[in-house]
């Protein structure tokens, strides 16, 4: 029986992060970034500045991928390094005004996005799902460290 349900949770799973990709639908209405930038101008939102190290270990990648994707960033101008003063070997990369301005509205857009796909859920099926798919990427993410 179990088998049955962790085989249609992996099936459902694959199809949500297919169709969840939200990339090719926000670019018909507004300049978007790809999920890693994404999730990356979200983590230095959260927590920056941060060394490029520091980064790259909690996305579990090296620092070349990561250092690809902030020179990515940087040429957009979304974000910017600059040296640590306790460690002037020490990068650290930070969120531009402009990479705020361009999170903030990918964020609202997404929000938007999800709300419509939403709708018509009760408040109690939202909650649950938000809590079992926060469980599901923690045991990912805990398996994976």
């Amino acid at each position: 029986m179990k088998k049955k349900y962790i085989e249609e949770i992996e099936h459902e799973v694959v199809k949500l992060i297919r169709r969840a990709d939200l990339k090719k639908l926000l670019d018909r209405e507004t300049k978007s970034m790809d999920r890693s930038a994404y999730l990356l101008m979200k983590k230095l939102e959260k927590e920056g500045p941060l060394p490029i190290s520091v980064i790259a270990n909690s996305f579990r990648v090296n620092a070349s991928t990561i250092s690809r994707q902030i020179q990515n960033l940087k040429s957009n101008g979304w974000v910017t390094s600059f040296s640590d003063k306790k460690d002037a070997r020490v990068s650290l990369v930070t969120l531009t005004r402009q990479g705020i301005d361009i999170l903030m509205a990918a964020k609202i857009k997404r929000i938007e996005v999800y709300s419509d796909f939403l709708s018509d859920w009760t408040e109690k099926d939202m909650q649950t799902f938000a809590t079992l798919l926060s469980k599901l990427n923690r045991s990912i993410e805990q398996r994976n460290s």
